[in-house]
């Protein structure tokens, strides 16, 4: 009983909870939404006793049982103060007090079950409210962490916006200091445009002429003073060389005049003898050359002579055996010349070393 109590004195105080709700939120309904914390109110055991009670009072009155006894007690008191006039009378009231009694029984098994239907509805209720006031503090915990971490959030992001409005500021307080300054020098490039461009081109142009005429008079004066340098040079080397070759001889002249006489004699004889030298030098070239050409002709001889005696038949072996003689003959003779110049050559040769020992001495 204390169980239905509670469970009766519990419904209407989450019904009062679902309402004061729904007023909430008609009450906050268009404004910003934020998370509020619903809390259940807690059923105290003594409410529950007293309750318990109460109801059992009540219920004392009012359950079927009850109202059963009342009429079983009011039949008895009629039967009581009716006379009995037999069992004919007794048996229709014996019925219906049966079906009565059948009645309340039904009656009471039905009341019963509704009661623990109810109360297990309200079991069920009970837990249901205390999930959901559960789950409204985790939400309620959950809104405000989330609540704080989007406030920090936020003022990151503020002082962020701030330092980077501060240096986007410092950049445009630039820019205008770079504007302002590309103004001035702009107003001063037209100034100069309007006002002195067109002299200092005139000027340009003035200093361009006079360069010209400058360097082309340069140029002449620079061609005429290489001229003379040139000129002058030559002078200075010709007389160079004439007072060289003219010192030279005089050292020789005074050299040859401190020399003895026997010696100039033998100076004289060596220059004629360098000078034979010359000639005999340049006669042996001529007689090489002449004995390269002659080496020569004598191989083509040699050669003509072999294909000659290949041609011929064999009915001219005679005549080719004078030929031959003839050949060596002339062959002999060409020997001859060759050995009489080699000696030549050897004693020419000779001849000129001994020279050059005397020279040396």
């Amino acid at each position: 009983m204390s169980r239905r109590c509670s469970a009766r004195t519990s419904l209407p105080q989450s019904s009062c909870v679902q309402g004061r709700r729904h007023r909430d939120g008609r009450e906050h309904a268009g404004h910003i939404r934020s998370v509020h914390t619903v809390v259940l109110p807690a059923v105290r055991p003594s409410t529950l006793c007293t309750s318990s009670r109460a109801g059992r009072q009540t219920s004392q009155h009012t359950h079927p049982r009850n109202l059963v006894k009342k009429k079983d007690a009011a039949g008895s008191r009629k039967t009581q103060n009716t006379p009995q006039d037999g069992t004919d009378s007794l048996a229709p009231l014996r019925a219906i007090c049966q079906r009565f009694e059948e009645e309340n029984t039904a009656l009471m098994r039905k009341i019963i079950k509704d009661e623990k239907t109810s109360m297990e509805k309200a079991t069920e209720k009970l837990q249901q409210y205390n999930k959901a006031g559960c789950n409204a503090q985790a939400v309620t915990s959950w809104g405000e962490r989330q609540l704080r971490e989007a406030e920090q959030d936020l003022r990151e992001t503020r002082e962020k916006g701030e330092q980077r409005l501060k240096e986007l500021q410092n950049q445009l307080d630039a820019c205008d200091h770079k504007l302002r300054d590309a103004h001035k020098e702009l107003h001063q490039l037209r100034e100069y445009r309007d006002r002195e461009h067109s002299v200092r081109v005139l000027q340009v142009a003035d200093l361009q002429r006079q360069l010209q005429s400058l360097t082309d008079t340069y140029q002449d004066h620079l061609s005429d003073v290489e001229a003379l340098a040139k000129a002058d040079l030559q002078n200075l080397l010709k007389n160079s060389e004439n007072q060289k070759d003219i010192i030279l001889q005089k050292i020789t002249q005074h050299h040859i005049d401190l020399l003895p006489p026997s010696i100039k004699r033998i100076c004289l004889e060596n220059q004629q003898m360098r000078k034979d030298i010359a000639v005999h030098q340049k006669v042996i070239g001529e007689i090489k050359k002449q004995l390269v050409n002659l080496r020569a002709s004598r191989k083509s001889l040699q050669t003509s002579a072999r294909e000659e005696i290949d041609k011929m038949c064999h009915g001219l072996l005679l005549q080719g055996s004078r030929e031959k003689e003839r050949q060596t003959k002339t062959h002999r003779t060409v020997e001859l010349w060759f050995g009489s110049l080699e000696r030549g050559l050897q004693k020419a040769a000779v001849f000129q070393r001994k020279m050059w020992c005397s020279t040396s001495q």
